[in-house]
């Protein structure tokens, strides 16, 4: 492992490498999760890029992001039904809203930070009048942080939110079709509303879910923690890593790459699913179990 370390510091600072001291850090936290999992570092090692490629993928994305505006974006959609986000030949971000909207929301820049914010005077309830909303993304633009909060409004999204930090907070929401790829998390808290994902790639991911359910075409991550209460959550494709997996009465179900030997799981009556396989016991099961001879 130290090897390994010292050898991406000295590539990291030989190319002039951004943030090295975060890339390091990031390495050591995959080491450290292998560890837990009983992997030896040669074993660890042979899952990551070579060091020239780790580095060269680097310094290309800091050559693509050279021109890019970079923006901390918080969306409010208190007040939507209906919102889109969607690619523009124009540069920056603009908002193209129902003009009766802008008598409950507001626009505020502050350098690039961006928020879409509902004023006072809005009190969501199901049978308010809502708006329809756009978000309009250019294409030198990049995002960090990019915050999502939602009660009634069903998202489209027609880009791949590519971001550092991704977080979402839906009520009763449907999100049709979204791809997210975030550098270092992706944190999602669902309510009642219908979820689809093409794409969710971060490094660590955590999903917490009640009565919606949620499908997951491809999931690529290294760190998981999934609960469920009693909606079901689907994932059809998974990277082999780490998952703790919790579930009320939910269902929750790894298709095609899971590891069974990197899944913690815990359910009482709901089922936890991987490659075909029940990964555990309900608890009804361990009582039962427990009172064989």
């Amino acid at each position: 492992m130290e090897k390994f370390l010292e050898e991406l510091k000295r590539a990291l600072e030989d190319s002039q490498v951004e943030n090295q001291e975060e890339i390091l850090a990031t390495y050591e936290e995959h080491f450290a999760l292998g560890h837990e999992a009983g992997m030896t570092d040669e074993e660890i090692i042979e899952r990551f890029d070579s060091i020239d490629e780790i580095v060269s993928k680097l310094s290309q994305k800091k050559s693509s992001n050279k021109n890019a505006s970079c923006y901390d974006v918080v969306l409010d959609l208190s007040c939507f039904e209906e919102f889109y986000i969607k690619k523009t030949e124009a540069s920056g971000i603009c908002f193209d809203l129902d003009e009766e909207s802008l008598d409950y929301v507001e626009i505020l820049r502050k350098g690039n930070h961006l928020e879409l914010k509902k004023k006072k005077s809005f009190v969501s309830y199901p049978n308010k009048k809502k708006f329809e909303g756009t978000m309009l993304v250019g294409p030198n633009v990049s995002f960090r942080d990019f915050v999502i909060k939602s009660i009634y409004t069903d998202l489209h999204c027609n880009l791949a939110i590519e971001c550092v930090n991704f977080s979402l907070t839906n009520v009763n929401g449907d999100f049709g079709k979204i791809s997210v790829i975030a550098e270092k998390t992706t944190t999602i808290h669902n309510t009642t509303g219908d979820l689809s994902f093409t794409i969710l790639n971060a490094p660590k991911f955590t999903l917490s879910n009640v009565s919606g359910d949620i499908e997951i075409e491809d999931l690529t991550s290294e760190m998981n923690e999934i609960s469920t209460v009693s909606g079901d959550i689907d994932i059809r494709n998974a990277t082999e890593a780490e998952y703790r997996i919790k579930s009320v009465s939910g269902d929750v179900t790894i298709h095609k790459g899971g590891n069974v030997d990197l899944i913690k799981s815990t359910t009482i009556s709901g089922s936890i699913r991987v490659n075909g396989k029940d990964v555990s016991k309900t608890l009804s099961e361990r009582l039962k179990n427990s009172f064989k001879w």
